[in-house]
């Protein structure tokens, strides 16, 4: 229609106008596409909607390599023919939780290069997926897996997960008989229907992660993370973290400040750290006096060793200067370490960057008064 030189059974052609018009009084199938003379696919319109289905859109893609349907590509580089959309060099996959996936090998072009491919990469398609352990279920999020070819359930156990689609009918591995060799060993693996979606399930994205039961082997979490429980076996850096469940942590480094609005129960030691506070003795200890501290700011040992003359007297003995200024006066504890500095009645005074350490009574010359101390805010 429109030219005397058709190249196909039907071609339509038409200049500054639409080329056709389908036009069906009524909801329903308006085209419909046929293979072998079974009907494929149709498009169709649903009130104001029109509807292409069932929906499968592949990219242009080229290989040297012999594919069979439902593997999984990735992407090894690419070429710009002219006058068309890019054409995507395609590979077979081998690298688990690949971030440059392409979707799932569908057939050779029949209209364009010899090693011109179809890639299944939005709406449903087939994809192999291997066994990993685990029964799969609808929905279930799909990841590439270090098996050629194949896709696997992704494991949450990435720091990252690039996702590239999701699980559109159960397996029980129990009832698959189909296997491919692994290392020499054969692997229950099947081809099932899958849904193509592209997306990083992962804290990096800052979007947050929210789920049940969650387990990694490092976390990095740059905006806000809920789990129920917290299982991170490496490392884990996080800016906020609300726990609704249990957080299981092997080790645990704050570096900035941590606030917990529940008790906090401790199965082993307190261990503090941090760069010991300056001291100065005062008159009152004497000529020659020292005074030391073995300790940081939260809590240490303080020895008091008095003058040699006869000018000791009661009151301030030390003054011990914080390292880091609390944000508020603390509420220091101290305690006497041997049964000379019982005697001499200690008492500490404090504010936001010193605590004084004072004696009701004078001590004597040349002695060793040890004592230690505890300072929280």
């Amino acid at each position: 229609i429109g030219t005397a030189t058709p190249g196909r059974a039907l071609e339509v052609k038409a200049t500054a106008v639409p080329v056709a018009l389908f036009n069906r009084s009524n909801d329903g199938s308006v085209v419909e596409f046929a293979s072998g003379g079974t009907v494929q696919g149709d498009i169709s319109i649903a009130g104001a909607t029109t509807s292409y289905n069932a929906f499968t859109g592949s990219h242009y893609g080229y290989t040297d390599q012999t594919l069979s349907a439902g593997e999984l590509v990735t992407q090894v580089g690419s070429r710009q023919p002219a006058n068309t959309e890019i054409e995507y060099q395609a590979a077979r996959s081998t690298v688990a939780n690949d971030p440059a996936i392409l979707g799932s090998y569908l057939d050779r072009r029949s209209n364009g290069p010899a090693d011109g491919i179809l890639i299944s990469a939005a709406g449903n398609g087939d994809a192999w997926v291997v066994d990993t352990g685990s029964n799969m279920i609808e929905g279930q999020y799909l990841i590439s897996s270090d098996v050629a070819g194949h896709a696997m359930a992704d494991p949450g156990t990435y720091a990252e997960s690039h996702i590239i689609g999701r699980l559109q009918q159960p397996i029980d591995w129990s009832q698959v008989t189909t296997t491919v060799l692994v290392g020499g060993q054969p692997r229950k693996h099947a081809k099932v229907s899958i849904y193509y979606t592209f997306f990083d399930k992962a804290p990096a994205n800052g979007q947050g992660l929210q789920g049940t039961d969650q387990s990694f082997a490092n976390l990095t979490v740059t905006g806000t993370a809920s789990f129920a429980a917290l299982n991170v076996s490496g490392t884990a850096t996080i800016n906020n973290l609300t726990v609704t469940g249990v957080a299981t942590v092997g080790t645990l480094t704050v570096t900035g400040s941590a606030q917990f609005s529940g008790d906090i129960t401790i199965g082993g030691h307190v261990v503090t750290a941090g760069t010991a506070p300056t001291v100065q003795v005062e008159a009152a200890a004497g000529a020659n006096a020292t005074c030391t501290v073995t300790g940081n700011d939260t809590g240490g040992k303080l020895t008091i060793v008095t003058g040699t003359g006869v000018d000791m007297a009661d009151g301030m003995q030390c003054t011990i200067t914080f390292n880091k200024a609390f944000g508020a006066a603390p509420n220091p504890v101290i305690s006497a370490r041997n049964k000379d500095s019982t005697k001499v009645g200690v008492w500490v005074d404090a504010d936001t960057t010193t605590m004084t350490i004072h004696f009701a009574s004078a001590p004597l010359a040349s002695t060793t008064y040890n004592f230690n101390y505890f300072i929280a805010q």
